[in-house]
């Protein structure tokens, strides 16, 4: 009796494992395309360089919050996100970049995406800088804050 039950279970384990086989065996490639989806990686933090009309609208990065730069006051400052960041670049450019870490140019037209709990050096390279500030929310959209509207 044992034999027959273990004969009926083997064979529905085996095609379960060949089903799951080839998505195992190619699992790093759709990783990687995923990653290149989102923008490239530098060091914490994600860049999608010069996004289209079409993904700033799918974003709805109008309804953002917009920040300029005051580089009367200081053209360097850190920033410690509390929540999960994302800033479009509207005009000038800044260089940005964990303390200590390597850091990324972003330009007019780029998207930068940061995690929170950790800081962050901001340096105005081109100035004024104008940008769209958002949070990332629990279900994944991009909001301004109330305290930013």
């Amino acid at each position: 009796m044992r034999r027959g039950r273990f004969l009926i279970i083997l064979p529905v384990l085996l095609v379960s494992f060949a089903d799951l086989l080839p998505g195992f065996l190619f699992w790093p490639q759709r990783h990687l395309r995923c990653a290149r989806a989102a923008g490239e990686a530098v060091g914490p933090i994600t860049v999608e360089r010069q996004i289209s009309k079409a993904r700033q609208e799918e974003l709805g990065t109008t309804s953002w919050a917009s920040w300029d730069t005051d580089t009367e006051l200081t053209a360097t400052w850190p920033v410690t996100y509390a929540d999960p960041e994302t800033v479009f670049v509207l005009e000038g450019s800044a260089t940005v970049g964990p303390e200590g870490g390597s850091t990324v140019e972003l330009q007019p037209g780029d998207l930068a995406s940061f995690p929170p709990g950790q800081t962050f050096i901001w340096t105005v390279q081109s100035a004024p800088l104008r940008m769209k500030r958002g949070i990332r929310t629990q279900s994944g959209k991009i909001v301004a804050p109330l305290s930013w509207r």
